[in-house]
């Protein structure tokens, strides 16, 4: 409701001296008729409200004093239209004018001629990037090749101004099922040549060539440090973790076990998958969960075991068991920036390139060429 003081003048105009307001707008008037006299009248009227329209309730003589207002509000004579819902409801709040420049769609309406500017020159800028030197280099690398990529980005950034090094790091499997799912990097690194290999037939990658070697070896928990001591106490431990048979160091560990059977027993093999939790995705979780005491054994190469430290024990495997792990490298098809690419592979396979995978534990063949 509202209250206001009415005077009425010798035409018959209302004009509105005061208003107290509880509530936020106005939705009608009683009309107040008056004695007509000579001197004006002040009667008090009662107003309905609704919201959204206090702005256009008055169109007589006088001033409408709005809640809150210390100058008297004038109400246009003809208030700018609301937009209508899709039911043809006048919708509340208020009225938004149009203020984007004439070559904004619509939708863009409250943008203005500033906003319009930076949006001008943020497309420009980026124009100007995709014709200038590019400034990403996305590298998909097997996780066990994390900690020395990662070194080595340093360098290459530093010799290439402007251009950032990004990886995505996972299980060489799964690399494989994004790239054949439609992800286009423009550097691939495996940890085997099957996956590779499989990419290459697809046309995914062009050829590869090998970069680094690694082998396998036992990584053993703190607290299972003196339980297994030799890669044939491996069936002593009670919980033993291992990759899926997908996972590179996973088929690299099957092939293990099925010499092993032919060596030390055969029943050997039977003995250590009867003691295993969990097949993990990649290596670096084979090894989180052995550091981490989840379990007392696993398999994982040994630059990994040389990244856990001190948490876990490294037990070499004998070499007539063991198997070497070649990485190969390609540069993806429809890689967005292969020349970049290019330059990445040929840093891998330099002198200093070379120099930081063996720091990271890896070995370098005497001669790269095709896997």
């Amino acid at each position: 409701m509202v209250r206001a003081l009415v005077a009425r003048s010798r035409h018959d105009n209302i004009g509105i001296s005061g208003i107290e307001t509880r509530g936020s707008g106005v939705r009608g008037a009683r009309r107040v008729r008056a004695d007509r006299t000579g001197a004006p009248n002040l009667v008090s009227a009662s107003f309905d409200l609704d919201k959204g329209d206090d702005k256009h309730a008055f169109r007589g003589v006088g001033t409408f004093c709005h809640a809150n207002r210390r100058r008297p509000y004038q109400p246009s004579p003809h208030p700018p239209r609301r937009p209508r819902d899709i039911a043809g409801r006048a919708r509340r709040g208020p009225v938004r004018r149009d203020t984007r420049p004439p070559w904004l769609p619509k939708s863009w309406n409250g943008v203005g001629a500033a906003g319009a500017c930076l949006v001008l020159l943020a497309v420009l800028v980026g124009a100007c990037g995709r014709d200038g030197q590019p400034d990403r280099l996305v590298v998909f690398a097997a996780t066990s090749l994390r900690d020395a990529f990662t070194t080595m980005s340093g360098p290459f950034e530093g010799a290439h101004p402007g251009v950032k090094v990004q990886f995505n790091f996972a299980g060489t499997q799964q690399l494989r099922t994004q790239l054949e799912h439609g992800a286009t990097p423009d550097v691939f690194a495996s940890a085997d040549a099957r996956h590779m290999d499989a990419l290459v037939a697809a046309r995914l990658l062009f050829d590869p060539v090998i970069f680094a070697e690694n082998e396998p070896v036992v990584v053993v928990s703190t607290e299972a440090a003196g339980l297994v001591q030799s890669f044939e106490d491996l069936p002593k431990a009670d919980r033993v973790v291992l990759g899926t048979a997908d996972v590179p160091i996973g088929r690299y560990t099957n092939q293990m076990l099925a010499k092993a059977d032919a060596t030390l027993g055969p029943g050997f093999r039977a003995r250590v998958e009867a003691k295993v939790i969990s097949r993990e995705l990649n290596v670096r979780q084979v090894l989180a969960k052995v550091s981490l005491g989840e379990a007392q054994a696993g398999i994982v190469y040994r630059t990994d075991a040389r990244s856990a430290g001190a948490r876990v024990t490294t037990v070499a495997i004998p070499p007539e068991l063991n198997v070497t792990a070649s990485y190969p490298i390609a540069v993806a098809v429809g890689a967005p920036n292969p020349d970049l690419a290019r330059a990445w592979i040929d840093f891998v396979l330099s002198d200093a390139g070379q120099r930081l995978l063996r720091a990271a534990g890896f070995t370098t063949p005497d001669t790269a060429g095709p896997p």
